[in-house]
């Protein structure tokens, strides 16, 4: 058998899993670019569509950590440090402050 299981997560919960996911970030995707291109009439405040546009991180950071913890399961530990540098690159860093000093 080519593909026999190999791990704790069986084949079928891995298919599962990276399917939901899939779905999840279309999902949120094609809802982003919905919300964009409401932006082009001039009617819309951007406002509210930034504040809406920024609540679908949550899923999206959701989706990403459960499709990467059940790689890692699977038995991707030797791709362990490109999973963390993809993750730690998509995190986003908050801008340190900068004090005028003139």
């Amino acid at each position: 058998m080519i593909n026999h299981q190999r791990t704790v997560i069986p084949n079928w919960i891995l298919n599962w899993i990276i399917h939901i996911t899939t779905v999840v970030l279309l999902l949120c995707l094609s809802y982003t670019t919905r919300l964009l291109r409401s932006l082009a009439s001039d009617r819309v405040n951007p406002i509210p569509i930034c504040e809406k546009i920024g609540r679908l991180k949550g899923p999206q950071y959701i989706a990403h950590l459960a499709l990467v913890c059940a790689l890692i399961l699977r038995g991707g530990g030797g791709k362990v440090p490109y999973v963390t540098f993809a993750l730690f690159s998509s995190i986003p860093v908050l801008p340190r402050s900068v004090e005028n000093t003139g």
